[in-house]
């Protein structure tokens, strides 16, 4: 893991920050493993929390409780770094699993996370998120895709739509992603069990 400073650095750089081996492996992949044995259509609380083929694409609030899901998502250890990262004291908004299904998993498309929240009264884009690897992630399993930099851009109008599935998303243009990518590139996030991706609110992914 990088010093304080150079994460710091990275962070504001690039929009993101993945720390290596938060976690154990054994411990990620336990509480990945805990899920599955769960009843999953159970566990969807509203039709948003699936779509067609899938009994469960999103588990939420998962911070409360004992389980192993819950230990990891409340982990005193990532949150000390997300307050690292951000200069501030830090509290947990909100917390979910996104579960794909190999071969057909949920459509999603490019936006800033920000483009939700701004709407409801943060004023400023304060908020980081975490994303702590539960299993491979890699090309060949439909992995988070970015745009380093991209938040410095600030918040970019985003498209009003209507995917697939029929869930409504917010997206960035065309136009706004084009203009990214030759400022910016791309780039295809690997991890593996018991990793974790902290990136801005503003950060196009």
């Amino acid at each position: 893991m990088l010093s304080i400073d150079n994460m710091i650095k990275t962070y504001r750089r690039d929009g993101f920050y993945l720390a290596k081996k938060i976690f154990e492996p054994k411990r990620a992949q336990k509480a990945a493993n805990w899920l599955r044995s769960q009843n999953l259509k159970k566990l969807a609380k509203t039709m948003m929390d699936q779509s067609p083929g899938d009994t469960l694409t999103k588990y939420q609030n998962i911070h409360h409780g004992d389980s192993q899901i819950a230990k990891i998502a409340a982990d005193p250890k990532m949150l000390k770094i997300a307050s690292q990262l951000t200069g501030d004291k830090v509290h947990i908004l909100s917390s979910i699993v996104n579960l794909k299904n190999a071969w057909y998993g949920r459509v999603d498309y490019y936006h800033q996370d920000y483009a939700h929240f701004e709407p409801r009264g943060y004023k400023q884009p304060t908020i980081i998120n975490c994303f702590a690897f539960l299993d491979p992630h890699n090309i060949n399993t439909a992995p988070l895709h970015i745009f380093p930099g991209s938040h410095k851009m600030g918040l970019l109008k985003h498209l009003s739509v209507f995917d697939v599935n029929g869930t409504h998303k917010l997206v960035v243009s065309p136009e706004d992603l084009n203009k990214s990518y030759k400022k910016y590139g791309h780039k295809v996030i690997e991890a593996e069990p018991g990793d974790v991706l902290f990136f801005h609110t503003l950060l196009i992914h």
